[in-house]
């Protein structure tokens, strides 16, 4: 059975937030130092909360994401305090390739972002990703339709200062 650190938790809740993650992002994050977010990546991976694309060192980093297991698992901390939460997790696990190679950076632009507004004393008050989930139409939920047609960026945010 997985004690849960502090660490943990912050690593499934950041999976949450960005759908996924390699260790030098979390670190990057500011969650805990390299070593420490890989062992603690790694045990989530044995209990099975966090799924990891093992990229090769030629490849890049592994790629850390949020299972169903993991998803539940938050949801019913949530739930100890009252909270109701839906949490989010690829429904099909992701693969390696260049959608994957871009998807990072995506998280590497949220990244910055968040950093950039907390240095000027902003706020981020939503993001949203093309690769984010969106039930009610067929097409990315960053989509802006227009009189020239659809674009589809990659990331939409809103920052207030």
């Amino acid at each position: 059975m997985l004690a849960v650190t502090v660490a943990d938790v912050a690593l499934l809740e950041a999976l949450a937030q960005f759908r996924l993650l390699t260790i030098a992002q979390a670190e990057r994050r500011g969650i805990a130092r390299r070593w420490h977010v890989g062992e603690r990546l790694n045990a989530l991976e044995r209990a099975g909360l966090v799924g990891v694309i093992r990229r090769g060192r030629m490849r890049g980093p592994n790629v850390y994401t949020l299972t169903r297991k993991g998803a539940a698992a938050l949801e019913g901390w949530a739930a100890e305090t009252g909270e109701a939460r839906r949490v989010p997790y690829p429904s099909r696990p992701y693969r390696d390739g260049p959608h994957l190679t871009q998807r990072l950076c995506i998280v590497d632009l949220h990244l910055a972002l968040l950093a950039w507004a907390d240095a000027v004393g902003g706020m981020v008050q939503w993001v949203r990703v093309e690769f984010d989930g969106n039930p009610v139409a067929l097409q990315a939920p960053t989509a802006v339709n227009g009189a020239a047609g659809t674009y589809t960026p990659d990331m939409l945010a809103a920052v207030t200062t």
